[in-house]
């Protein structure tokens, strides 16, 4: 089964004999990846070289600046300039290159289909001599396995969670972080005790998200209601927002082709004009920068040698300075305050969103022993805290063509 995963069943029939057992001793690290108990870990934290001495550190980098520049592939299923999503990770490619100078060339392949011409996108960008390979949606992670696989001497990383491959990495901000501080400064701004939430898609770390930002509205006000919405349902089961709220959450990003005012947390206000409160900002030019960093210092292959047959999934927050939340200057000093205080504590380390007990929306109370969630344990969930009103959507009540992006990256129950 972990096979026709990567290779589908057509390729079987076409496929010979010899070519099946080729692709059979490529992936065997894989299978024994899957088979192990322990087979996925999830890095927190950048991986950090120790200092070396002053004249190191200049030798190393007299060395990289002769050699030749680190050739870096990014991979967009749609235009850069099309997609908020894209843009974002556009804007974290251009940050690369600034911060690396000639040490680096960084190429972009637009347009690639996940049920088209993903692989043959993947396979030319390798044939252009990039080393390094981002697959930006994570929808390409099926193809981008597949390529590394055939391809073991370049690294491919995709921007998404759970993946339990050792020939890929994942990445990803810790968002449920950020909307957690959200969903304080919502609590706190509330004049009705009812909040908008406008979540995309119904997977794992989306449900984790909403649910922070919950909690954070219900730890400054006890009696505050979180009415969510699903963008990714078919259009006619959208519905408007009860009169009561004027407080709404709505994405993170905006699309450059296609600007609104209606982003982050945002007040409506009865002339109809958007008021921006807050917003959170993941820095992919960060974490592109920290995971390059690693490349060329050598830490990746100490990740390797550490985690054998372990699939690495680096999922970083406020703490690695990949993640923050943008403030109006119109917001209370006493809430400004309380947030600065909660972001500093997130930052150290000292506290967690999840590192109290809550009610979930069949009545089961959580985390009694408000003990610090482990990882798994947040990304993977998939139910709704007690003062949210509004549920998990099935899979056959979204739009097709999200469909298969939901069934990849799980949360439906």
């Amino acid at each position: 089964m972990a096979y026709i995963e990567i290779f589908p069943a057509w390729q079987l029939q076409s496929g010979s004999e010899d070519e099946i057992k080729r692709n059979l001793t490529k992936m065997w690290d894989e299978f024994v990846t899957l088979g192990q108990n322990d087979s996925m870990k999830i890095v927190l934290e950048p991986h950090q070289k120790e200092k070396q001495p002053a004249g190191r550190l200049i030798l190393n980098r007299i060395l990289n600046d002769t050699a030749k520049p680190l050739k870096i592939a990014f991979i967009f299923e749609k235009s850069v300039v099309n997609s908020a999503w894209n843009y974002a990770h556009e804007m974290g490619r251009i940050h690369l290159e600034q911060v690396f100078g000639s040490r680096i060339r960084t190429s972009i392949y637009e347009h690639a289909e996940f049920t088209n011409n993903s692989e043959d996108i993947i396979e030319a960008a390798i044939e252009d001599g990039n080393r390094i390979i981002f697959t930006v949606p994570a929808q390409l992670a099926s193809a981008s396995i597949k390529a590394a696989v055939k391809h073991p001497e370049i690294k491919i990383l995709n921007c998404s969670t759970n993946s339990k491959s050792q020939a890929i990495r994942t990445y990803y901000c810790r968002m449920y972080e950020s909307k957690f501080l959200l969903g304080v400064i919502a609590g706190a701004l509330s004049e009705t005790n009812d909040i908008g939430y406008m979540a995309d898609y119904p997977i794992y770390s989306t449900i984790a998200n909403v649910n922070a930002f919950a909690l954070g509205a219900q730890m400054v006000n006890p009696r505050v209601n979180v009415h969510l919405r699903w963008s990714s349902l078919k259009q006619q089961q959208q519905q408007d927002w009860p009169e009561d709220v004027h407080l709404i959450f709505d994405k993170d990003m905006i699309n450059p082709k296609y600007p609104t005012r209606k982003y982050g947390l945002y007040r409506q206000l009865e002339n109809g004009q958007i008021e921006n409160i807050a917003t959170s900002i993941c820095h992919w030019g960060k974490v592109y920068e920290l995971i390059i960093r690693g490349i060329l210092e050598h830490t990746w292959k100490e990740e390797v040698e550490k985690n054998k047959n372990r699939a690495l999934n680096y999922w970083w927050g406020i703490s690695s300075g990949v993640l923050e939340i943008v403030c109006s200057q119109k917001l209370p000093d006493g809430t400004k305050i309380l947030i600065d205080l909660l972001t500093e504590q997130i930052r150290r380390r000292e506290f967690s969103p999840f590192q109290f007990t809550w009610t979930k929306q069949d009545g089961t109370v959580t985390n009694e022993a408000r003990k610090r969630l482990e990882p798994e344990e947040i990304f993977k969930m998939n139910y709704l805290v007690s003062n949210i009103i509004g549920a998990i959507p099935q899979l056959d009540e979204l739009k097709e063509e999200v469909r298969e992006f939901v069934r990849l990256q799980g949360g439906l129950r």
